[in-house]
């Protein structure tokens, strides 16, 4: 399977209409405001210090959750839309695929503002469908190395990445409009820091071969402040 497939559908004009208002996007947004290592595992207080599942990287980003996300809104039909699903099966070349499980990262919306960031990191996700609705006015590049996990020398490669190694690093171009479809389970990658007042707008809808995978609690907790269990008071507001 390829690591990444692009596709430029040459409308930008037309993608901010997926999110009903745009502009109160803040109103419905969680921050992550933290660090991480790049497996999104919780910290280990008893290994050493000095191994690549110990080591921090920066990320701040808001996101809107899935259940956040109104039910006749553009971008959930768009996310329920077999058409869609059935393409991405067909390039990823799967026999079967499945949408994510996940109450709050099935697909979601991820705001980068002015310093915003995402550090190094792996999906747990198997694949990562993305759509850059906005890009910001500086930075918010999106890197990678890809096919990291699983290799040989995975560990050494991971902590030369996060060690500032520039080795294998490619930097995707991601304008608005594009669509990316992503192995970010098996891939590093990260969004570099972004500047101005024009945010980042990218939804994200996540996929599996297997049904019924979710995140893990833990990764809910740092990206949306909740674990999803419990609904929410108010109202989906997307």
């Amino acid at each position: 399977m390829a690591y990444a497939f692009c596709l430029d559908l040459s409308v930008q004009g037309h993608w901010p209409n997926l999110l009903k208002k745009p502009i109160n996007l803040a109103a419905m947004l969680f921050f992550c405001n933290s660090t991480h290592n790049a497996y999104l595992t919780e910290d280990d207080s008893s290994l050493p210090r000095d191994i690549v599942e110990r080591q921090q990287e920066k990320t701040f980003v808001g996101s809107v959750p899935y259940d956040r996300i109104g039910a006749d809104t553009r971008l959930r039909s768009l996310y329920l839309w077999d058409p869609l699903k059935e393409f991405i099966r067909l390039v990823l070349g799967k026999t079967e695929l499945h949408r994510f499980a996940d109450p709050l990262g099935a697909c979601s919306v991820n705001v980068f503002v002015d310093g915003g960031e995402h550090g190094w990191h792996f999906d747990e996700s198997e694949f990562t469908v993305t759509l850059m609705l906005q890009a910001p006015e500086k930075g918010g590049a999106f890197e990678y190395v890809p096919l990291v996990r699983g290799a040989a020398e995975e560990k050494k490669i991971v902590q030369n990445v996060l060690n500032g190694d520039r080795t294998g690093v490619h930097d995707l171009p991601f304008a608005a409009g594009t669509l990316l479809i992503f192995g970010g389970q098996q891939t590093i990658h990260r969004v570099t820091r972004v500047s101005g007042t024009q945010p980042r707008l990218v939804p994200v809808l996540c996929y599996s071969e297997k049904p019924d995978m979710k995140n893990s609690e833990s990764v809910r907790k740092l990206f949306w402040g909740r674990t999803g269990k419990a609904s929410i008071a108010s109202q989906a507001l997307l």
